[in-house]
């Protein structure tokens, strides 16, 4: 071959490798993403695996009255966490994606909504001991069970609230192994616990305090690992704490009305239906720990990534969207087949609930349709583009008005076509929100996901 052949074939391979770079970057990136996703997922489907057969097992073991007290408790644990954060993880994450890559300023600015938590906590908990304290008697329980249930739950919002806060500096660094690993260790010890405990003490008391032990563990397991990666012990900061403030100020009526909107379904029939009735809807609920995946995986790959990416709006639009049908498409699949096999799906829960057929579907619509929503909320929340609390509130207040003069609320089904209304509301809400906040002024970021 010629000197001149061998330079033109070298210059040809060249302009290829050239052509074909920006191809490869693609599918290199893509690549990257399944991998990571099949790996995070995988370890998650095990941990949500193991909670779920440890609320089945709670669901079976349990009797009615039992089981409606231990939904009762478990509903008030949910909403408390809402209210505690208060919009104050949004808020982190927005100011921590700016600072993430520095550990004393990160620090701060865990320390700064540590603090803010601790504080928002001691108020929720007042105001929530005697509510909890009078549903549960109204529902059966003695005063001793009560008191149990109280102290528990308390116990439990705590070790939550600070979970929350260094999973926020463990998010933004993407250590999802780590997190997952404690995640597995957490439930694998509460099933542990469960199977023989609730054999012999089939009671709410024993299902709640089963998992408190795991629970501190995992808590001082998560801000050892954060230590790692910031510098704890900062004090707070003021300026922080005013855009932290900033987004809760917005963000914290909407939460408020959401805490209980998202829980309507279960503070309906606590407060208007019978006890048979709420262990029905408790039963269900374990069901829907089947999307908890899908939360998780946005929780702890999507949104942090999403709250690092630049201020570009077409980008930022074009992830919101994608990330928006891609659950929209993998959760339809799981309600048709539930609607197809309600009997079979059934059976997981146990004979006293064979007859919820058209329930159980009309739940699992409900519950992917809160995913989407809360996924919506927390994407737009990520980027600063809160939904003003007065718009917000109001027109999903109109949205439960017309969906209970439609449906009613006296039965389980029509308290369920009414969750159902509500969460495709709230998604259409979201999204609306954020599209036009987002092309009036997108949100400025200085580093690249």
């Amino acid at each position: 071959m010629t000197t001149s052949g061998m330079i033109s074939e070298t210059t040809a391979a060249t302009q290829s490798t050239l052509v074909e770079t920006p191809r490869t970057k693609l599918l290199a990136s893509g690549r990257e993403w399944i991998v990571r996703l099949a790996g995070v997922g995988g370890a998650q489907a095990i941990v949500q695996a193991i909670g779920f057969l440890a609320g089945i097992l709670i669901v079976r073991t349990l009797s009615m009255q039992e089981y409606a007290l231990y939904t009762l408790a478990n509903t008030l644990i949910v909403t408390m966490n809402m209210l505690g954060d208060a919009g104050i993880s949004s808020g982190m994450l927005s100011e921590g994606g700016k600072v993430w890559q520095d550990h004393r300023k990160l620090g701060i600015v865990i320390a700064t909504g540590l603090g803010l938590r601790r504080r928002f906590a001691s108020w929720l908990c007042g105001a929530s001991i005697p509510v909890l304290l009078y549903l549960l008697r109204s529902h059966g329980a003695s005063w001793l069970e009560a008191f149990c249930l109280v102290i528990l739950v308390s116990f439990a919002f705590w070790l939550s609230l600070l979970s929350g806060i260094y999973s926020v500096a463990l998010g933004l660094h993407q250590r999802l192994a780590d997190t997952q690993r404690v995640a597995l260790i957490q439930n694998s010890a509460r099933l542990a616990g469960l199977v023989p405990l609730i054999a012999a003490f089939p009671t709410a008391v024993v299902s709640v305090a089963v998992a408190l032990g795991p629970q501190a563990w995992a808590m001082s397991r998560l801000r050892s690992l954060c230590g790692a990666l910031i510098e704890l012990g900062q004090p707070e900061d003021p300026g922080v704490r005013t855009e932290v403030l900033r987004v809760v100020r917005r963000l914290l009526p909407n939460l408020i009305y959401l805490s209980f909107s998202s829980q309507i379904t279960v503070w309906l029939i606590s407060f208007c239906g019978s006890t048979a009735s709420l262990a029905q809807l408790g039963a269900l609920t374990r069901l829907g720990q089947a999307f908890a995946l899908l939360s998780a995986l946005a929780g702890a790959i999507i949104i942090p990534r999403f709250a690092r990416l630049p201020g570009n709006a077409r980008l930022i639009l074009a992830r919101y969207f994608q990330v928006l049908v891609l659950l929209s498409a993998s959760t339809a699949i799981v309600v048709l087949l539930v609607g197809r096999f309600p009997a079979q799906v059934l059976l997981l829960l146990g004979h006293d609930y064979l007859g919820l057929t058209h329930e159980v579907t009309l739940y699992m619509c409900s519950s992917v349709l809160y995913v989407i929503a809360g996924i919506a909320s927390s994407l737009a929340n990520a980027r600063g583009a809160v939904l003003d609390p007065v718009i917000g509130i109001s027109l999903q207040l109109g949205c439960q008005v017309i969906g209970i003069l439609l449906f009613g609320v006296t039965s389980i089904r029509g308290i369920l076509w009414l969750a159902v209304f509500v969460a495709a509301a709230q998604i259409v809400m979201y999204t609306v929100n954020f599209v036009i906040q987002t092309m009036a002024r997108p949100p400025a970021r200085t580093i690249v996901a």
